[in-house]
């Protein structure tokens, strides 16, 4: 029934009261099983199959279908199931999900752990694509040096002109406020080294 809460536990304060994937546990106020790109850096193995775990049931349940597949998608993610992530998070964005984080995460899957330099044009396509969607709904530095990274490692490295360039992308993520922890988190999450153009001076 909508509305209707899950006898589930938080993973931060293992309340097991009023509990709604996608909000704040009304006890310690942690949001359930969607994070920010830095939450999502910082989430280890453990956490992500635990989290994965409680999925599960509430999928089984045909509950909070959006909140889940996005939770479910971001723990694969985390855990470098690039394929899988991507299945769970196009099922949250058919749901009916408009968090942005969600095409944002899109976008990294459909890397699937490469560099984009290693992927075809229609690959880099579809995550320019995810990443617009995302920026569409919201303006957030780490989605920008995700921009600045793909136009630099895919169209600068093979010598293709493209409007914006990578310069022009790094340069919107730093005058929205990107921080090294957003360059940090971001790289944790694809699971590469942080490139030259990236790092800090």
């Amino acid at each position: 029934m909508a509305g209707e809460t899950l006898v589930i536990e938080c993973l931060s304060c293992s309340n097991r009261k009023g509990l709604i994937p996608g909000r704040p546990c009304p006890s310690c106020g942690v949001t359930l099983w969607t994070k920010t790109a830095l939450e999502l850096a910082a989430m280890g193995e453990h956490e992500a199959k635990s989290t994965i775990a409680i999925l599960e049931r509430i999928r089984d349940e045909r509950r909070y279908i959006s909140e889940t597949e996005f939770g479910y998608g971001q723990c694969l993610l985390r855990l470098g199931l690039w394929k899988k992530a991507l299945e769970r998070l196009e099922a949250s964005l058919h749901a009916g999900t408009d968090d942005s984080d969600c095409f944002f995460y899109c976008s990294i899957a459909s890397l699937y752990g490469n560099r984009p330099r290693n992927l075809t044009l229609p690959s880099i396509r579809t995550a320019e694509q995810y990443l617009m969607a995302a920026l569409r709904l919201r303006e957030v530095p780490v989605y920008y040096l995700l921009f600045a990274y793909i136009r630099h490692d895919y169209y600068e490295e093979k010598s293709l002109r493209v409007e914006p360039s990578w310069k022009q992308y790094l340069e919107k993520a730093k005058t929205n406020g990107a921080t090294s922890q957003d360059v940090n988190a971001l790289f944790q999450i694809l699971g590469r080294e942080i490139p030259k153009i990236l790092q800090p001076t």
